[in-house]
């Protein structure tokens, strides 16, 4: 009797040493599981966050224009150039103007909320490879302008506008200097376009005065 009883000790002290030898580890697995789970959201997280600021940077830089090395903001303005070329041959002609308002009103709307992000990612303010602005102020020139060919409003347009978007003539200096934000950015590209429609409708004045063949309407 007394042999069953020491037995039974001596297997209920085995026992809860076992218990306890099982209980720090059941912890330190449990522990892993977590840190792997929490390893792995930080890493879908991450991706995510990549995949993001990919499809940022490639809409802010136009597509990728804008990280041109060389003058960042005439590369970028080209994608309003072949937006134009687009709406010009690819969309019927009663459809044209309202699909090149929609490009138009759609690469504001981009520029103002797309200018923080471009900030902050370039670590300056109105970065040189935020080129969405100029994409809007070219856009600006076909919508106003239909004398002459695709050819004609496309390089007359795009030089004038990016001649005056470079040297700024007043409001646009004091626009770009002064007003900050998404606003700021946008609204001294569109003063200057609006300085390149004017010298494009005087060369149409000048055109029909002086006979000559430019800037006939199509």
């Amino acid at each position: 009797m007394m042999y069953n009883l020491d037995a039974l000790v001596l297997r209920a002290i085995t026992c809860g040493k076992e218990a306890s030898d099982t209980i720090p580890h059941n912890k330190l697995v449990t522990q892993v599981d977590e840190k792997s789970r929490e390893e792995q959201r930080m890493h879908t997280k991450t991706n995510t966050a990549r995949k993001g600021d990919f499809i940022f940077l490639t809409i802010c830089s136009a597509g990728g224009l804008g990280l041109s090395p060389i003058a960042p903001g005439t590369c970028g303005a080209l994608l309003g150039v072949l937006i134009h070329f687009g709406v010009a041959f690819l969309v019927p002609t009663q459809f044209r103007q309202l699909s090149l308002i929609a490009a138009f009103l759609s690469t504001c709307m981009l520029t103002i909320l797309l200018t923080h992000w471009a900030e902050d990612h370039w670590k300056e303010e109105d970065p040189k490879n935020f080129v969405l602005d100029e994409v809007a102020g070219y856009l600006m020139i076909p919508i106003f302008f239909s004398a002459g060919t695709f050819v004609e409003i496309a390089v007359g347009g795009f030089f004038l506008f990016r001649v005056f978007d470079i040297i700024k003539i007043p409001p646009a200096r004091q626009i770009d200097r002064n007003m900050h934000g998404g606003w700021g950015v946008l609204l001294d590209d569109l003063v200057s376009s609006g300085y390149a429609l004017g010298v494009l409708y005087f060369m149409v004045w000048l055109s029909a005065t002086m006979k000559w063949n430019l800037f006939v309407a199509h």
